[in-house]
């Protein structure tokens, strides 16, 4: 209950943010997913499906007590109000992209950090040059860099002055080496 009250405070604050039409797209737990669409559908979203994030390689687990983490859950839910912004002429996407753990030059010191490929493709589909992406976790900057690379303008909202020095100093490499995918 207490995971869930942060959430839907976290969420009506990404909603007065999010215009009308836009997509709110989130990596969520496995298990509370269906409480977060639940509460984003009574807010007036329409479900529009969820992505597998599928790891080649997952992080072995020490303890050998379950299986190793081998895929995260993306759900993805339309505001109401707007006009959708869907870029279909890049073409058909699967609900599911299966690629190695974040490492070599993108890896940063954070635990769970995303994958830039993934996250450009939730950009490219779903957002056009100069619109807003809200990030309310930044975590290791890896939404605020690939919409800097991809020309979107960005909010992003971290506590971690750890996180943020992460984010700060990626966004600092790829103006200085023109860094792309």
């Amino acid at each position: 209950q207490e995971f869930m009250a942060f959430t839907y405070k976290w969420v009506d604050l990404v909603d007065i943010l999010l215009r009308p039409g836009g997509m709110f797209i989130s990596y969520f737990d496995r298990d509370k997913i269906n409480f977060l669409s639940f509460y984003l559908q009574s807010k007036g979203y329409k479900a529009k499906g969820y992505y597998a994030d599928c790891k080649s390689n997952p992080v072995p687990q020490l303890r050998k007590v379950r299986w190793m983490n081998g895929w995260e859950i993306v759900g993805l839910w339309q505001k109401e109000g707007g006009k959708l912004t869907y870029n279909h002429q890049l073409g058909q996407h699967k609900d599911y992209g299966i690629r190695p753990v974040v490492s070599g030059k993108e890896r940063t010191k954070h635990p769970t950090q995303k994958p830039m490929k993934v996250i450009k493709d939730f950009i490219l589909w779903w957002s056009n040059e100069n619109d807003l992406v809200i990030d309310p976790f930044v975590g290791s900057g890896t939404t605020a860099v690939t919409s800097e690379i991809l020309k979107r303008r960005w909010i992003a909202f971290e506590i971690s002055d750890e996180y943020c020095n992460i984010t700060k100093d990626r966004l600092l490499s790829i103006k200085s080496k023109g860094d792309l995918f």
